[in-house]
């Protein structure tokens, strides 16, 4: 989820917050993990003006029929329940099966790379870094 999605949600709604990292986290994000999974559990249902579509949409806007392995970034994808926000969609790369063989279709989602927002400070800006003490 990019810088979008979350500037979309309203921080009093958040009811956790969880990291993970390689080989940590849910068994079925595990692959997904490399780049980090932020996964954000609201107080209530949220109410986001944010597009979200499932794999299964995905596959049949794409006309697909047959078995099909989801990849993201290159990593498989184990959770047929994901769903990924339309806006940090840059890509669809599909590898169709070769007919007659047990392979399944690949439908690579490619993400919009992330670009943190550039930080302009005013001239004579000093930076401290340290910790505070009481």
């Amino acid at each position: 989820m990019g810088m979008n999605a979350l500037g979309a949600m309203n921080p009093q709604q958040i009811d956790r917050i969880e990291v993970y990292r390689i080989d940590s986290g849910p068994v079925k994000w595990r692959t997904l993990a490399e780049p980090g999974i932020m996964s954000i559990t609201m107080k209530a249902k949220p109410r986001l003006k944010l597009k979200a579509r499932s794999l299964v949409a995905i596959k049949r806007g794409l006309g697909l029929h047959g078995p099909v392995r989801f990849e993201f970034n290159g990593a498989p994808i184990q959770d047929e329940s994901l769903q990924i926000a339309t806006s940090e969609i840059a890509s669809l790369d599909v590898t169709q099966a070769t007919p007659g063989t047990a392979d399944k279709t690949v439908v690579n989602i490619r993400s919009v790379p992330y670009k943190p927002a550039p930080h302009h400070y005013p001239p004579g800006t000093i930076m401290i870094r340290g910790l505070a003490q009481q």
